[in-house]
């Protein structure tokens, strides 16, 4: 019994450290996508200043 126990939790705690750096994953994944969309935004704000200002 007490060896029953003592294999489902470690096979839990297993399972919620992956599940834990799958969530770190998918943050660090929307960091990234996040990051760039800011990159892009950058680009898009300077080249509209640019346009007005050459205007």
């Amino acid at each position: 019994m007490f060896f029953g126990n003592f294999y489902t939790f470690k096979f839990l705690y297993k399972s919620t450290l992956k599940y834990k750096q799958f969530l770190l994953k998918k943050s660090l994944q929307n960091l990234k996508s996040y990051r760039s969309s800011l990159k892009v935004l950058k680009k898009h704000s300077n080249r509209k200043i640019k346009q007005s200002n050459l205007e």
